[in-house]
C-alpha cells in the first residue's frame, strides 16, 4: 500500500521510530516515497512470504487491512513470525464481516464483495472480508502470547479524527460519494471485458448496489 498504516502508527510510538514497509507492487509506494521524504521510512518491493530480513530484525511487525488480498495468509503471518524479535509486537489489523453492523458498514462490505469478484475477473486475487473468528484463526498456529483484541467501529485512518462519527452515517455525502466512485470505476472496467455474461450480471448487480447506497 501507501504506507497509511505507518502514519497511524507514528502517531501513537514515542520516540523516533523507523519504519520499513514491503508490498509487491512497487506502484503503490510512489505516494508514499513522497509523503515520507526526510523521515526514517523505508519502502521496499518485497514478497511478504519470502522477506529479505534477519530472523528478529524487528520490534514490531503489522499487516494492515491487508489479509483479504492474500492467497497464502498463513506463508505471510509466519515469515511475520520469524522477523520479529522475541518479545515484539505483533499487529494485525483487518476488517470483518460479522457481528452487529451499521447501515454504512454494511454497505461497505457488500461494496468490498462485489468489487473483490471484480478483481477475480481480471485475475488479481482478493478474497470476501473474513469473518471475526476466521481472523482470530489465522494467528493460531503462531503461538502468539499476551493477545489482546481491538474492535473499533471506524476506519483505523479516522482514530483521531474529530469527523470520525460521520464515517458511519449511512446520509453521509461523502461517504456515499467514495462508495459509488469505487462501484462506478469497477463498471468501467466491465464494460471492457469480453466475457459479457459474466461482466452484464456483475454490473447489474454494481448498478443495484449504487441504488441501495444512495436510498
Amino acid at each position: 500500500g501507501n504506507g497509511d498504516f505507518i502514519s497511524i502508527l507514528s502517531g501513537f510510538l514515542d520516540g523516533s521510530p523507523s519504519f520499513t514497509g514491503i508490498d509487491l507492487d512497487p506502484e503503490d509506494f510512489e505516494e508514499g516515497r513522497k509523503a515520507f521524504e526526510g523521515h526514517p521510512v523505508e519502502l521496499l518491493e518485497m514478497d511478504g512470504a519470502a522477506m529479505d530480513f534477519a530472523d528478529g530484525e524487528f520490534d514490531m511487525v503489522c499487516i494492515s487491512n491487508s489479509l483479504h488480498h492474500i492467497e497464502d495468509v498463513q506463508s505471510v503471518l509466519k515469515e511475520m513470525y520469524r522477523v520479529l524479535r522475541p518479545g515484539g509486537v505483533f499487529i494485525l489489523q483487518e476488517m470483518f464481516s460479522d457481528g452487529e453492523q451499521t447501515e454504512a458498514q454494511v454497505n461497505h462490505i457488500l461494496t468490498h464483495h462485489w468489487s473483490a469478484r471484480v478483481d477475480n475477473l481480471d485475475g488479481t486475487y482478493h478474497r470476501e472480508t473474513f469473518s471475526r473468528e476466521e481472523i482470530r484463526s489465522s494467528i493460531g498456529p503462531l503461538g502468539l502470547r499476551d493477545l489482546q483484541e481491538l474492535e473499533i467501529s471506524h476506519n483505523i485512518k479516522c482514530l483521531d479524527c474529530e469527523d470520525r462519527f460521520k464515517c458511519v452515517d449511512p446520509k453521509n455525502p461523502d461517504i456515499i460519494a467514495d462508495e459509488v466512485d469505487e462501484i462506478e470505476e469497477d463498471l468501467d472496467f466491465l464494460e471492457e471485458l469480453e466475457d459479457r455474461h459474466m461482466a452484464d450480471g456483475l454490473a447489474e448487480e454494481g448498478r443495484a448496489l449504487i441504488g441501495r447506497i444512495r436510498e
